[in-house]
């Protein structure tokens, strides 16, 4: 049989590719999408295939080209929009906020918005403050958005494709880490691979690694690092369950639940300041819900409340991090 080892960036260079071809109304926008091929070589070759009017390389100004998406979208078109860093939507946040995210509330149902936002989002790479956030729980907090965020190159496809179908704005956030991340699959065509896999519907959790002493919920980057950890304290005799929760909203909090009641403990590990957060919302879902469920109150490992640093040392101190992580998970049977 053969097998490809698939990355993050040919999964969603195919999921692109396979929606140009099968939808004649969807295009691409953003700054150096086409010729340049992106800014982490995610578009490469889409332009040369499809042309300079649905690859199309916008102007430095992100309101600018996410409110033209917007409109296109009302109109029956299907955009999907990259910004180069997830940083720079809070430029484009008027747009989503005021606008694309209440069309179809403002207008009595009579449009819809088929608007895909996808960022690459995340620190590790000493970017600096402005160009390694994440920052789902801000648009997580307005209605009428889906916000979505895979762990795995398969689980980027099966996303895609539900999302290639929703006729509200979805904004997408690619782990920068994910585009290297590798997953073995059975077989080597990439065309026929994105065909024949499932969508995945939002708000539907995942349990990357079966446990019984404790529940790590994470999404995104943290499930690689949450995994390892895992491996390290089974030798210890500690059985660690992972959750990847995958969309932030909707949020599986039946999902969430679950698994607690297995464990009854809870870590929640998350790339977003601690206030108002994901893993805030996470905890919230635990404790509002079924406090009864936890044995030990919920630790989380959150990025620390300061701007990212530049350097690569001293950023690793304010992230998640395997220590933080294995250190949680610890105090529970100390």
């Amino acid at each position: 049989m053969n097998e490809m080892s698939l990355t993050g960036t040919m999964a969603v260079n195919g999921c692109l590719r396979f929606l140009l071809r099968s939808d004649p109304n969807a295009l691409l926008l953003g700054e150096d999408i086409g010729v340049y091929g992106g800014a982490f070589g995610v578009t490469r070759g889409l332009q040369e295939e499809f042309g300079a009017r649905r690859v199309v390389d916008t102007p430095i100004s992100e309101a600018s080209f996410v409110g033209a998406a917007a409109g296109m979208a009302m109109c029956g078109l299907r955009p999907v929009v990259e910004i180069m860093f997830m940083d720079f939507i809070t430029l484009a946040f008027d747009q989503i906020l005021n606008h694309a995210s209440k069309y179809k509330f403002m207008f009595a149902g009579q449009y819809d918005v088929p608007l895909i936002i996808r960022v690459p989002a995340g620190a590790g790479r000493a970017y600096g403050p402005s160009h390694s956030q994440t920052l789902g729980s801000i648009f997580a907090h307005v209605p009428g958005i889906d916000v979505v965020a895979p762990s795995t190159p398969l689980d980027i496809i099966g996303l895609y494709k539900t999302a290639f179908k929703c006729t509200r704005p979805v904004i997408f956030i690619e782990n920068k880490f994910l585009y290297n991340e590798t997953e073995s699959v059975d077989t080597d065509d990439l065309k026929t691979l994105i065909e024949e896999t499932a969508s995945i519907p939002f708000g539907e959790c995942r349990v990357a690694r079966s446990g019984e002493h404790v529940s790590v919920i994470t999404w995104g980057g943290g499930i690689r690092i949450a995994l390892s950890v895992a491996e390290a304290l089974e030798t210890e005799g500690i059985s660690v369950e992972i959750i990847d929760i995958r969309t932030f909203a909707p949020l599986d909090k039946e999902g969430i639940l679950a698994s607690v009641r297995k464990t009854g403990r809870m870590v929640v590990c998350g790339e977003e300041y601690p206030m108002c957060s994901i893993s805030s919302e996470v905890a919230s879902a635990v404790v509002c819900s079924a406090p009864e469920i936890l044995k030990r109150p919920v630790k989380r490992v959150d990025l620390a409340p300061i701007p990212i640093p530049s350097g690569k040392e001293i950023e690793s101190y304010v992230l998640p991090s395997s220590l933080r992580i294995k250190n949680a998970i610890l105090s529970f049977f100390g």
